[in-house]
């Protein structure tokens, strides 16, 4: 199964758009970040989600390129499922960059796994 094949359950054209870029040019995206949020993309069309969820917030270095990606992709709501320790810098960083936290979720993955998180919204 490619990539592309892979969206299924939440599709978005600047995602899609990277994955025809890099795939087609055998090329690695522009930054770490950037490659993360394609890969939070590509998990959650895995996991048959309907709304961006992150379950894996990259390191704060890599942070910058991971919200330009996210924010490129015109995504102004995600779920963020993330446990890891890094998971306050992580909330620091994108209230910092005028995003809120406006809820919680709780996201099914799987009919066996089911992952509490916060619904995150730019302000």
């Amino acid at each position: 199964m490619t990539m592309k094949e892979r969206v299924n359950s939440f599709s978005n054209p600047y995602f899609n758009s990277l994955i025809e870029k890099y795939t087609d040019r055998k090329e690695s995206p522009e930054s770490f970040g950037m490659s993360r949020a394609i890969m939070s993309y590509l998990n959650t069309n895995d996991y048959g989600i309907s709304k961006l969820t992150v379950d894996d917030m990259p390191f704060l270095q890599d942070m910058d390129g991971f919200m330009e990606a996210i924010e490129a992709a015109g995504i102004t709501e995600f779920n963020l499922c993330d446990n890891s320790t890094g998971l306050m810098e992580s909330l620091h960083y994108l209230m910092a960059h005028g995003w809120l936290i406006s809820g919680t979720c709780e996201v099914e993955f799987s009919h066996i796994t089911t992952r509490k998180g916060l619904c995150m919204k730019k302000a």
